[in-house]
């Protein structure tokens, strides 16, 4: 039983090797792609954040977000165990505070490797009124290549954004064990 237990062994490292030596050979590439979220800090014309829920006026209960003819509402019970892997787990609509103190919205995970064209996102305010953010995700390149070039876009009610206000999630990281957005946000005005 030993005996044939140790050929089966030395096959499949022998079946592994070759396999490995081919792809390696053909300029196989293997990517990893971190999933990407839509983050948005929501302020008033004054400045005021409201996803903060110490400010009164706050429209955390009663905005909604609809994406492929779903609608979701903030949910923030949807918890992950902090892994090295890089799955791509779709949370939903999830309300988020930064180390500093900043209060956004994050829409997500989506797969980063995935191109995405135009998607639409309606942001429902809760008073009748609505903005759309689509986004834009192009990946170039392939297993063939050893470089990915991704081009990631965000439009807000059809005009391009910056995802420029970093974000810091050390303590919803470590604490939560939640999976953190990509670490940029924009800012919409209602």
């Amino acid at each position: 039983m030993k005996k044939k237990t140790n050929i089966l062994l030395l096959t499949l490292f022998a079946f592994s090797s070759i396999i490995l030596t081919s792809c390696e050979e053909k300029g196989f590439w293997c990517h990893d792609v971190s999933p990407f979220d839509i983050n948005m800090i929501i302020e008033d014309a004054d400045g005021n954040n409201l996803l903060n829920p110490e400010f009164e006026g706050n429209i955390i209960d009663q905005m909604t977000l609809t994406y492929n003819d779903e609608t979701y509402k903030i949910d923030n019970t949807k918890e992950n165990i902090a892994t090295r892997a890089l799955p791509s787990k779709f949370y939903g609509l999830r309300h988020l505070c930064s180390d500093n103190g900043r209060h956004f919205i994050t829409f997500g995970n989506f797969v980063g490797e995935h191109n995405y064209k135009e998607e639409k996102i309606t942001i429902n305010w809760g008073d009748g009124t609505s903005d759309e953010v689509t986004f834009t995700n192009k990946v170039r390149g392939g297993s063939h290549t050893p470089k990915l070039d991704i081009t990631r876009t965000i439009k807000h009610n059809g005009q391009k954004v910056d995802a420029d206000i970093e974000i810091i999630l050390r303590t919803i990281l470590m604490e939560n064990h939640y999976d953190h957005p990509n670490g940029k946000a924009f800012v919409i005005v209602h």
